[in-house]
């Protein structure tokens, strides 16, 4: 759990070029009343086509 309503799954540790760094989660959700939000890392354009598979997201 990560706050109180985001369920996250695995870890990744990001640095800018202005030296900013964090941790962050990999995947993950938060369940509500009218959708359930989907939370995916930046690095995901090669998946595209899983993306796809989804159906209706932004």
């Amino acid at each position: 759990m990560w706050g109180d309503s985001i369920v996250g799954f695995g870890e990744y540790h990001y640095k800018y070029d202005s030296r900013r760094e964090g941790d962050f989660l990999m995947i993950s959700f938060s369940p509500r009343k009218i959708s359930t939000p989907l939370y995916i890392m930046n690095g995901f354009d090669r998946y595209n086509e899983l993306l796809e598979q989804l159906g209706k997201y932004r």
